[in-house]
Parts: C-alpha cells; structure tokens; sequence
C-alpha cells in the first residue's frame, strides 16, 4: 500500500512539472521579456495564433525598410519585467499583472496586465 501511495505521489509530482513549464504566469513572462528585448522572433513561440500574425505583420513591415533582428535588438530600450502574479483566471483566459520598471528601484512604475489563452499549445500570450 505503501508503494502504491509512493507511485501516486510521484506521478502527481511529475504531473506538476510538466504543468509548470507552460503556466500563463512564465509564459507571460518569456513573452514580455522577448517583446521589450524588441526579439520578436522570440516573441512568436508565446503568442497565440493572432498575436503571431499582428507581430509577423510588424516584423514585416521592419524588414521592409531594411531593419535587421540585431538592429532591432540594439534599439531595445532597457527595462525590469516584474511579474506582481495572475489576477484572474478562469482555465482557458487568464490575466498577468507586471510592471516595467527602468530601474530596480524605480518606485512609479504603473500595474499592467496581459491577456493569456489556454490554446491547444498550452497558455499563449493573447492580444
């Protein structure tokens, strides 16, 4: 009995891991983080279908006037991604609230939130 409970607990535990690669609270995160870093490339792997055709759009139009990746990621402006957690969620929308800081002490960064759907690739970032 003992070992039946073991099995149970590890497979739950495995379980959890694998969950916790894609919740919306890191997805959110890999996105913002690529999105601000100006690596839409990046971008695309968090981003529902939608939002990779509006980021494939603009990606695009940059590419167009001669805008390289690297060009890209040198214009970045530097930021501090701080996730304050999910406010709302509901199994297939959830919403991440964050904060871009320009410093670690910059004490008058506004709450924002993002939009995240549960998709049949796991939480995508959704807007």
């Amino acid at each position: 009995m003992r070992r039946l409970g073991l099995i149970g607990l590890f497979l739950l535990l495995l379980g959890g891991c694998r969950s916790g690669k894609n919740d919306p609270e890191k997805v959110a995160w890999g996105f913002l983080h690529a999105y601000y870093a100006n690596d839409y490339q990046g971008a695309l792997n968090y981003a529902d279908q939608a939002t990779r055709y509006d980021l494939q759009t603009t990606l695009e139009e940059l590419y167009a006037q001669g805008i390289t990746d690297e060009q890209m990621k040198k214009m970045a402006r530097p930021v501090i991604i701080e996730i304050q957690g999910i406010i709302a969620n509901d199994g297939q929308r959830a919403v991440c609230a964050y904060k871009l800081k320009n410093s670690p002490d910059d004490y008058n960064a506004l709450m924002e939130t993002i939009l995240l759907s549960n998709t049949e690739e796991g939480w995508k970032v959704s807007f």
